[in-house]
């Protein structure tokens, strides 16, 4: 996975370039794409086993690896679902700017993650009950609630300059 969305960015920006489009609006015509094969990769992570979640006593827990465990890949696919919900919905609004859905995208994949990360047991915990997984999403949601945040302030100022 990680050659193939090294080689995607360079094609994308060869592509940006080239054409001359915009690249947060190039970034949004992507976004929906980006959030199926999210889904997409946490299915086939459920299937291969890999990313398995904490022992439970829950009843929809999956038998894997000798214990009964949290279904995280699924957890994460419906987030990834909930997701692409939200951003089709967000894209009819009329109060709609350039990479705003890309950047929705990216915020809720973080948040969605950095909680259900907890509920992992393949990751290495770094202080307490953090695993590294989950910080890095929030060091990604932080990172992208700023660019979001920024990004409305500064439209709001435009908007309210127009006659």
């Amino acid at each position: 996975p990680t050659g193939g969305i090294l080689i995607s960015i360079v094609v994308g920006y060869f592509y940006h370039i080239k054409l001359g489009l915009p690249l947060l609006r190039l970034l949004d015509a992507i976004t929906p794409f980006l959030v199926v094969l999210a889904g997409a990769l946490s299915l086939s992570s459920f299937a291969s086993g890999s990313g398995f979640g904490t022992a439970t006593t829950l009843p929809w827990g999956t038998y894997l690896w000798g214990e009964i465990r949290h279904p995280v890949q699924l957890y994460i696919l419906l987030g990834d679902i909930t997701t692409l919900i939200i951003i089709l919905t967000i894209k009819k609004l009329d109060n709609y700017w350039s990479g705003k859905t890309f950047l929705i995208f990216i915020t809720l994949a973080s948040g969605f993650r950095m909680f259900l990360m907890g509920f992992q047991e393949d990751t290495p915990i770094i202080a307490g009950t953090l695993r590294l997984n989950q910080i890095i999403a929030w060091m990604i949601l932080a990172i992208s609630l700023a660019l979001f945040i920024r990004k409305g302030v500064s439209n709001k100022v435009e908007v309210r300059n127009e006659p």
